[in-house]
Order: C-alpha cells, then structure tokens, then sequence
C-alpha cells in the first residue's frame, strides 16, 4: 500500500497546494476532474501490479471507492476555516488535516485494512487467471475478473467518470488567504568578488561532475533509461533465444553485435564528455585573457615624476603581473586547443567503428533474421528504440549540464573581471585603505579627539568591526566613509588624500586615519553651514568650534556616536577613576574608552610611563588619550601624537590628575 497511500498524499500536496493558493472555490467535482484520472490509474498499478494481471469486480469498485473517498476527504478539508488548520499544524503523516478531527491516517488505516482483507481473494484471483483461456472470457468471466492491461486501465477510468457524474458536492470554500511564494535567494547576493569567485568555482565543479556522472551513466535520469534499455536487451535476446527459426549460430552474432554497438557508443558518451569539459575549460581560460589584458590596458602609463615614484613603482610591478599572468594563460590555452583537437580526432575514430558496427549488425538482420518471428523483430526493435533513447537522453542531459557549466564560467569570468578592476585600482594609488587602525602620529591639527576615538575603537574587536563598516573601496579607486549613525556619506578621491596629506596639517602614518579626518572635517563643515542637519546637541557644537577648520575642538563620543547613533557613554571623572577603569578590564574585549587630561592637570603628571617623564603638562592641557587595557593597578594608555608608543601608569597617577572618562560597551 506504500505506493498508493504515497501518491495519496502527493495528491493531497497538490490539491493543498491548489487550493490555498487559488482566488474563488474549489468544489469537489472540479477536483475529481481534475485530479481523479492520475489517482485512479496509480491505484490500479500500484495496488494491481499494472499490466496482464487479473482484478476483479469487486475490486474496481474498490477502486472508485477509495477515489471517492480521497475526494470526500479533500472536501471536508475546503469546508474548514482555513485559519482552523492552518494554526494548528499538527500534520498527519499522510494528510493536512488535524489529527484529532480531520486526519487523513484514519482513512488510510481503514482502507488498508480494506485492501489487506481482500489479499486472499486477489491471490486466488491471479491463480485462476494462469487456468483461465483467453478464448473462454466470458461476460460472466469479465465481472468475475477482468484483464488489467491498457483496455483494462481504460475501463477504470470510464468507471471513475461515471462516479464522477453521480457524485457532486457544491460546497465552496472561499477563505483562504494567498500565499506569498518564497523566492530562493540568489547564492551570490551580498558577497564580496572574492567570495562569490570562490562559490562559482565550487558551482562550476559540480556542473564537471554532473557532465562525468552523465557519461558514466551514472546520473538518476540516464540509469532510468539504461535500466528501460537493459530490460528491453534482456527481453529481446530472450526473444531470439526462444526463436526456433533462428539458429544458435546467428544467436550469438546478434548478441555480439549489440554488445560491442553498446560498448563503441559508451565510449564515444565519454569522448563527448572529455570534449565538454576541455570546451568548458577553453571557454573559462579565454574569458580569464580577455579580462587579464583589458587590466593591463587600463593601467595608467607612469608620470616619471619624483612624488608619483611609489606609485609608478606599484604601476610597473602590477604590469609585470599582468604580463606573466597573460603568457601563462595563453600557453595554457594552447595545451587545451591541443587538447581538444586529439579528442575530436578519436570521437571521429568511435564514430567511424561504431557506423561499422551498425552496417555489420544491419547486414545480419537483412540476411540472418529474415525468418524470425514477428514478435522477435518486435523485441528487437524494442531494443534499439530504447538504446537510440539512451542515447539520446545522454546528449540531452549532457547538453543542459554543459549550457549550465557555461552560464557559470561566463558569471566567474564577470567576477573575476571585477577582482583585476580591484587590483589595479589598489595599485593606481598611493594609499593603503584597508579599513584598519595602525601605526600614526597626530599632525599640527587639534584633532585628538578624532585620532584617540579612532585608536580606542581599534582595541577592541567591536570597534574594529564599526570602523571597517565605514569604509568602502569603490571599483574606481575611489573611498566612501559611512557614518551609519548620522545617515550619511561621501565619496574621497586619492587627489583628496593627497592634498590633505601635502598641506602638511593632518596626520602622518596610517592612511585610514588620514581618510576618516578628512571625512569627519567634510561632515562638520557640512552640519557648520546648514548642508546637513544634526540631532546631537554635542555634533553641532563641535562643527562650531574649531575656528576655520572643525577639526581642531572636538569631543570624545563624537566619533562613536557618528557610527552607530548610540548615545549610551558612560561619563565620570578622576573621583571615579576605579569604577571606570573597572568597567574597561571587565569589558576590555567590547569597550571604547578614552580618557582626556583637562586644563590645571597636576604637574605630577609627568611620572607617568613608570616615572619617565614624557612630556610637559602644559602640553597636555585638554588633550585626549586613548586607554588601551587594564590590568589590575596598571593601566596603558596611547597618546595620538605617537600612536605606536604605549605609556603605562597606574590608577594612582590619574586620580590625581584633572581627568574625564568615557566608556561605552559597543557590544550592548
């Protein structure tokens, strides 16, 4: 019963699959109609055993018994609120309805009970039809059991529509809700080159693997029709086995001849698929040339002027690259021309022996066979009827397999085009952006305030998260700093970079940080002239100080608060010195903490860095720091005029100093 109660419920997907989906109603003869014919022949071969077996009356009744029964049930189903069943999804195995009112498994438990009752009756029934003569089928034969064949299979129909005419239930079901269909998500969306170059790879490999299973026969849709062909061979050389007009002789020609036919046309599926891997291999490497030398043509010629000499430097060693990498793709490509060249040589050779082959195998049928009986030269025909299938759904399975390994190259050459646009635009600058806070000294604008905020957020793998998120490289060598909190962005250009970095004004070292004070200097020049709007009381304070450039009075939460809109900073001063510090060795995986030295700060402070005096106080005079760690008394902090310069204090020290602390937990 597995087969019948398992198209039941592939009805039953349908159907549910129809109705709540479709505007209007669903009466249950529009069902039958539409559905009764594939449900009633699937019963009949599944339970019956197809073909040249023997049913009786009582049993094709059972038949349209179990139809209707099917049906009755679907109906009950579209009778419901669809909220009823939808909000209760305790699925029955076989059904959707609820198992305690509308379970399909009852029904099926009972028909199976039905049918397993009669399995005596059945067998006594295909006994008696090995007794039976055809020549004695009478009427009264028929209603006692009835040949399934294709007539047979016919005449349940025919009786399915006549229950389908007498049985007609109107009821209507109109709440069902649609149902959004869910779009597969495209693999390759929000991926960067590199991982989308990556996931085609493994895509393409798998379409390789997919044409090598085909030519093995190893695929589900070729090992279905090799398994029809086989069954067909089978029953063909039976056939001539049985044929007393055909001697042994002449037997095993025709075997041999069919058996070494099969093999030539193995070999040559292969040869197709070797040719179809070398084509896909062809295709990828020109696509990989053609993108290598567009690279190269795009690449700037040198200035040869002295302040551009890193950069045509960069230049020539990414053209040397390229260079190399164009020889070795283009020796490449011939080995696989070459390649392919041979292959096509041998398939021309399988080809010619296997026409060969035919020509000796159609010579034998001429003159050998000419005696056989009409119903071996039927089984013969079945043979190759069925071996030109196999045939055939080969080179169409390995058709559309090749079509889709295509697809994928072309999008892998498209991505890979876009990696080499990457790496040139990376070599036609003089900056290294790479999102990432390293070694830098703070230059003769008061930006302090930005260079520690930017140090402290880089101690902490929350804050390097947010500042990499700030930071886009653009396929025209351009940037675009993100500041997500404040909705907002801009575009900066190496000509940007450069002038900021000549102007001999900003910071030195670390390009990043160069990048995000000429973003922070463009947003608050911004906000300054009424261009951008702000919400923080603290933003447009800033923009209004600082004389002509913002840049040089600032605040430590500025910074953090751009990125993420969070206004939940922890502020105290040298009184609370260990509650802050405490709050940094707890959370120092997830903190940003900064620590600024205000006008009056004690003298003492020069006993920091363990009593080396570092420099004079009034230097510090509202000056910000960055606090990298706690641990336990000690506390090693950075001062932005030499960020790769660690101080370490104490929590002594700078509880006497005039000092304030912010804190926040990024990861909160």
């Amino acid at each position: 019963m597995s087969g019948v109660f398992g198209y039941n419920n592939e009805i039953m997907n349908i159907i549910s699959n129809d109705f709540t989906t479709e505007t209007g109603s669903k009466t249950k003869e529009r069902l039958m109609q539409e559905y009764g014919e594939p449900l009633f022949e699937i019963i009949a071969k599944a339970e019956f055993g197809g073909d040249m077996v023997e049913l009786s009356g009582a049993q094709e009744k059972r038949i349209a018994s179990l139809v209707d029964d099917t049906f009755d049930f679907a109906a009950q189903m579209l009778e419901q609120k669809y909220e009823e069943w939808m909000n209760d999804r305790n699925f029955a195995p076989f059904g959707f309805g609820r198992k305690d009112k509308f379970s399909f498994l009852n029904d099926a438990e009972r028909l199976n009970g039905l049918w397993q009752n009669n399995t005596s009756a059945r067998t006594t029934a295909k006994r008696s039809s090995a007794r039976r003569s055809t020549a004695n089928s009478t009427t009264e034969n028929r209603t006692q059991g009835t040949v399934i064949n294709n007539d047979g299979l016919q005449r349940i129909v025919n009786l399915k529509n006549q229950t389908t005419s007498q049985i007609a239930d109107n009821t209507t079901f109109n709440q069902i809700q649609p149902v959004n269909e869910q779009v597969e998500k495209d693999p390759l969306e929000g991926k960067t080159p590199e991982e989308k170059k990556t996931i085609l790879e493994q895509s393409a490999q798998t379409h390789r693997d997919n044409i090598t299973k085909i030519a093995n026969g190893t695929s589900e849709a070729v090992q279905n029709v090799v398994a029809n062909m086989q069954n067909a061979e089978a029953a063909m050389n039976q056939a001539i086995d049985n044929d007393a007009n055909i001697n042994d002789e002449v037997k095993a020609q025709v075997k041999e001849s069919q058996l070494n036919i099969t093999a030539k046309s193995q070999e040559i599926s292969s040869k197709e698929a070797e040719i179809a891997q070398t084509d896909a291999s062809i295709t990828q490497t020109e696509g990989a040339i053609s993108n290598l030398q567009n690279a190269l043509s795009s690449l700037p010629s040198p200035s040869g002027k002295e302040e551009d000499k890193e950069k045509d430097a960069k230049l020539a060693a990414r053209k040397s690259e390229l260079q190399s990498q164009i020889a070795a793709k283009q020796a490449e490509l011939a080995q696989l021309q070459a390649q392919k060249q041979e292959q096509e040589a041998q398939k021309t050779q399988l080809e010619t022996e296997k026409g060969q082959l035919e020509q000796n195998k159609e010579q034998i049928e001429a003159e050998e066979l000419k005696d056989a009986s009409p119903a071996t030269k039927a089984a013969i025909q079945a043979y190759e009827n069925a071996r030109t299938n196999v045939e055939t759904t080969k080179t169409n399975e390995l058709q559309k397999a090749q079509n889709d390994l295509n697809d994928t190259i072309q999008k892998l050459n498209e991505v890979e085009a876009e990696i080499e646009q990457q790496k040139n635009a990376s070599a036609n600058t003089n900056f290294d952006i790479n999102g990432m806070i390293e070694a830098f000294a703070q230059g003769q604008t008061g930006d302090c305030w930005l260079l520690s905020s930017l140090q402290a957020l880089s101690n902490s793998e929350e804050g390097r998260k947010l500042l990499q998120d700030a930071v886009q490289i653009n396929d025209d060598g351009t940037y675009t700093v993100k500041f997500n909190g404040a909705d907002w962005a801009i575009n900066i250009t190496d000509a940007d970079l450069r002038a900021a970095r000549n102007s001999g004004q900003y910071s030195s070292g670390d390009d990043d940080v160069l990048l995000m004070e000429v973003a922070m200097q463009n947003y608050l020049t911004q906000v300054r002239n009424g261009q951008v709007q702000s919400d923080s009381a603290n933003i447009n304070a800033t923009a209004s100080e600082g004389g002509a450039n913002p840049l040089n009075s600032g605040r430590a939460t500025d910074l953090p608060y751009l990125l993420t809109g969070k206004t939940d900073f922890s502020v105290g001063n040298n009184t609370q010195v260990d509650e802050f510090l405490n709050k940094i060795e707890n959370g120092n995986s997830t903190a940003y903490a900064t620590v600024s030295f205000g006008a009056g700060a004690n003298s003492s402070m020069n006993t920091l860095n363990a009593g080396a005096v570092v420099t004079g106080a009034d230097a510090y005079t509202g000056h910000l720091w960055s606090i990298k760690s706690v641990s336990g008394d000690n506390v090693t902090l950075i001062n932005p005029w030499n960020s790769s310069q660690e101080i370490v204090t104490t929590r002594a020290e700078l509880a006497r100093q005039n000092t304030e602390f912010v804190y926040q937990d990024l990861a909160a």
